[in-house]
């Protein structure tokens, strides 16, 4: 599976947008809502993050699931395919979360890969 991010404006939230709806349909049948996208600059050990949704929880609001993409990743040489892969691999993440099933790398994360 092959995906090009839009040539313009590669940094910006629209393009995560626009890849997780392109891998949402191809791999996920379209079920998945869309969650939180973002750019996080702070990821330096890691390419992207899932963090789940809360529930409100005394001074806690609650929030929506988010993705989080390291944008490191856009200045790599395989830029376009790590983005990819990365929000894939998230992707996953959230698909058992929003299933209700443990959303860690288990067997059933494996599989979906």
């Amino acid at each position: 599976m092959k995906y090009r991010l839009p040539a313009v404006g590669r940094n910006t939230k629209l393009d995560l947008l626009t890849l997780f709806q392109g891998i949402n349909f191809q791999e996920f049948e379209g079920t998945l809502p869309v969650p939180a996208l973002s750019w996080n600059s702070r990821l330096r050990t890691s390419a992207g993050r899932f963090i789940p949704g809360g529930r409100k929880w005394g001074f806690l609001k609650a929030h929506k699931p988010t993705i989080e993409i390291a944008t490191y990743l856009l200045k790599e040489e395989q830029a376009e395919s790590l983005i990819y892969s990365t929000l894939a691999h998230e992707m996953v993440h959230y698909w058992l979360w929003f299933r209700g099933r443990p959303h860690g790398h288990t067997r059933e994360f494996l599989e979906k890969m």
